[in-house]
């Protein structure tokens, strides 16, 4: 990806109202939990962007069962 797109997807995120976070978190214990809980397949567990799917998928459903 280009520095250019890659400011242009910042860009749109930012007007949008998003934002990418880094997190550190215990991968095994993490993904064991995403996986229990429904959120993230076996076989994904080593692919770091489903695992942020799924994360922001877990968010989510927090969120809206807050609200």
């Amino acid at each position: 990806m280009t520095d250019a797109v890659r400011a242009r997807r910042a860009r749109e995120r930012h007007r949008n109202g998003h934002a990418v976070v880094a997190v550190e978190i215990d991968l095994e214990l993490v993904t064991t939990f995403l996986v229990d809980v429904g959120v993230l397949q076996l076989a994904h567990v080593e692919d770091r962007q489903a695992i942020g799917v799924a994360l922001r998928d877990l968010i989510d459903l927090l969120i809206r069962r807050h609200a």
